[in-house]
């Protein structure tokens, strides 16, 4: 009930660094955002996607070069067919272009109620410089 009390104002915080990450990301070569700021989202995760294939690094190598700089990427969602317990089903076999696609290109990057301006803005000069 207490951090209730304090949930507008957690959601201001992390709409206001969601809304400073689309202003470098919506318009960046490399990195898109999953979608367009928007005040009615709570920004649970902020997800970019990159095409690897065209970018010269790993979605690995890059989480590995940016964990070296203090700063944790997460993948999420990872599709049902490649989920241990379900490999066995073979699932695979059912092509899911989009499901593929989207698995292959997200990642989320922080974004936290507590987070400071400076821990911002090293996301985004770290991203940047890992990525050219």
């Amino acid at each position: 009930i207490t951090q209730l009390k304090k949930l507008a104002g957690f959601i201001k915080l992390r709409q206001n660094i969601a809304s400073r990450y689309n202003e470098v990301f919506l318009n960046a070569a490399k990195v898109k955002p999953l979608y367009q700021f928007t005040t009615k989202s709570v920004y649970h995760l902020y997800v970019l996607q990159a095409d690897f294939s065209k970018l010269g690094i790993t979605r690995t190598e890059l989480f590995i070069r940016m964990r070296e700089r203090g700063i944790g990427l997460q993948l999420h969602y990872i599709p049902i067919p490649y989920q241990p317990y379900y490999r066995s089903l073979e699932l695979e076999r059912y092509p899911l272009p989009m499901m593929d696609k989207y698995f292959q290109q997200s990642f989320s990057i922080p974004i936290f109620p507590k987070m400071k301006k400076f821990e911002v803005e090293k996301v985004i000069t770290s991203l940047f410089c890992e990525l050219i």
